[in-house]
């Protein structure tokens, strides 16, 4: 009679990085980081709405406008998620855990999905911010 082997024998010495990341409770992490990071983005548009008023006035498109806002979120994005990949296996080598080629996957897919979610999500919600009219976005100036 037949049988199937499993490919990696399920013993105490073997691991599987995706069994461990599910059964923690910080799986979702990086939407909730997202989701404050996103919000972040907002709360500094709102706090520069006379500004985006101002650039709407001088006839700046409301597409151009989330173009510039959306460049200036992807650096600090990317700048923020490199420095996270490299903590995260900064202190993972330093509480004595070796460097394994799936530790370093798990640290960029997670901390890679919050940075893409937050780079779709921030220019979107700050152009809601300046979506009123000009003339009340130039209130504050």
């Amino acid at each position: 009679m037949p049988s199937v082997r499993a490919y990696i024998s399920p013993d105490q010495f073997s691991r599987n990085p995706a069994n461990e990341l599910a059964a923690r409770p910080q799986r979702n992490g990086w939407a909730i980081v997202a989701l404050l990071v996103a919000g972040i983005f907002v709360l500094v548009a709102w706090l520069r709405r006379a500004e985006l008023g101002l650039y709407l006035a001088l006839g700046t498109s409301r597409v151009t406008l989330a173009t510039m806002l959306a460049m200036e979120s992807w650096i600090l994005v990317a700048a923020g998620w490199l420095t996270g990949v490299l903590w995260a296996l900064a202190i993972q080598r330093a509480t004595g855990h070796a460097l394994t080629l799936g530790s370093i996957r798990l640290a960029t897919v997670t901390s890679g999905s919050a940075a893409l979610a937050v780079l779709v999500l921030a220019p979107m919600l700050s152009v809601l911010v300046a979506r009123g009219s000009i003339a009340n976005l130039l209130k504050d100036r």
